[in-house]
């Protein structure tokens, strides 16, 4: 059975929802709230990103190579 929906609203992408924007906004003071008081402090993790994103990428990347038995 084929549902039809007659209300946009429900189709709307995320990003384009009024839920959507007002996360985004809210994430976009977050990072100004961030960069203003400790931009010292942000910047000075971003040098551990790499190796903090290490056991991810292994995780995810090799997940296509396992042995097929």
């Amino acid at each position: 059975m084929d549902t039809h929906y007659d209300d946009d609203e429900a189709l709307r992408p995320f990003l384009r929802s009024v839920t959507g924007i007002v996360f985004v906004i809210f994430l976009i003071i977050v990072a100004a709230l961030l960069m203003g008081d400790a931009q010292t402090h942000v910047l000075g993790a971003l040098v551990f990103l790499p190796l903090l994103l290490c056991p991810l990428i292994h995780l995810f990347v090799r997940r296509g190579h396992r042995r097929h038995i």
